[in-house]
């Protein structure tokens, strides 16, 4: 970030924003292939990505796109096993709070979650604040990467409202009242499935991901226009 390159073997092209890659608002975008090379020995990527998506945003992004976001961990879920016996993994789902009280749930899977599995743990009781990266269909991906209390813009501004919530001077009993009001219209959608399919467990250990992503998506919709 503020510095100048120059690349060769770069190519322009339209933004296929819809068809693949991160949620990207611009008109044209820039890929990077085995032939691209950049005439600098001091190249320096920035640590964390200087634009992340509004909660309202992520809704509205097509299927597999990956998004950027942070927001304060309000709400640490029971880690479940998905799938059997012996690939199963484990999985746990987080709840975020931006700066306007929005909220927002996604998945946790594999190495994201155990390499941080003590700092996941407390984030809930400190209200820590998280940066995630390349989150895909409100689950971490192979690319996710997370940040805790990280040093970013968006992040001090999020700090005050962490501190008001510690300090008890926000009242959060609408966080546990969304999350009541979320299993339970899950576990609604859940029931008016094909017995075939066996998703009619309160949690959602028995569904696919694709079943996940949808369900998780069409809640936050519903949510998001209470």
């Amino acid at each position: 970030m503020g510095r100048k390159y120059i690349i060769h073997g770069v190519t322009m092209r339209p933004n296929f924003e819809e068809l693949e890659c991160r949620y990207i608002q611009h008109t044209y975008e820039c890929s990077f292939n085995a032939r691209t090379f950049v005439e600098s020995l001091s190249l320096q990527f920035p640590t964390y990505p200087k634009h992340l998506m509004p909660f309202q945003e992520v809704q509205r992004c097509p299927r597999n796109t990956f998004v950027d976001i942070i927001g304060i961990v309000v709400h640490y879920d029971g880690h479940e096993r998905i799938g059997g016996y012996p690939g199963a993994e484990i999985h746990r789902e987080v709840t975020f709070m931006d700066m306007w009280g929005k909220l927002i749930v996604f998945g946790i899977w594999g190495g994201n979650l155990i390499q941080n599995s003590y700092r996941w743990s407390t984030t809930e009781g400190n209200k820590s604040i998280v940066l995630a990266t390349m989150l895909r269909n409100l689950e971490t991906s192979n690319y996710t990467t997370l940040a805790f209390n990280p040093d970013h813009t968006a992040a001090r501004a999020l700090d005050d409202i962490r501190q008001k919530i510690i300090g008890g001077l926000i009242d959060m009993k609408f966080v546990q009242q969304f999350i009541e009001w979320r299993w339970a219209f899950l576990a609604s959608e859940l029931s008016t499935k094909d017995p075939d399919t066996g998703c009619i467990q309160r949690k959602l250990g028995a569904c696919s991901r694709d079943s996940r992503h949808w369900l998780c998506l069409l809640c936050m919709i519903v949510c998001f226009n209470l």
